[in-house]
């Protein structure tokens, strides 16, 4: 696999953490809703600020991955010549 690749796939996590985090709110805020803990703009201001906070940490992850392949693709490097 290639620096190219192993950066998209790394992309593809964050993406992946945001996509679960805002499909497993939705889930539960329809909960609370039925069984009357929270009204509609409740919930859907819940959804957000969990997307939100979710798209944070997907990015966290993204940009932490790249820095650690950067840093092994780097030392594979140094074994060539």
């Amino acid at each position: 696999m290639n620096q190219k690749e192993l950066l998209k796939k790394g992309l593809l996590v964050g993406v992946g953490v945001a996509a679960y985090a805002q499909e497993k709110a939705e889930q539960v805020v329809k909960e609370l809703a039925k069984q009357g803990y929270l009204n509609k703009a409740e919930g859907k201001r819940l959804v957000l600020n969990i997307c939100t906070e979710a798209e944070k940490s997907g990015k966290r992850v993204a940009g932490l991955l790249q820095k650690e392949l950067k840093v092994i693709l780097k030392g594979k490097g140094k074994g060539k010549k």
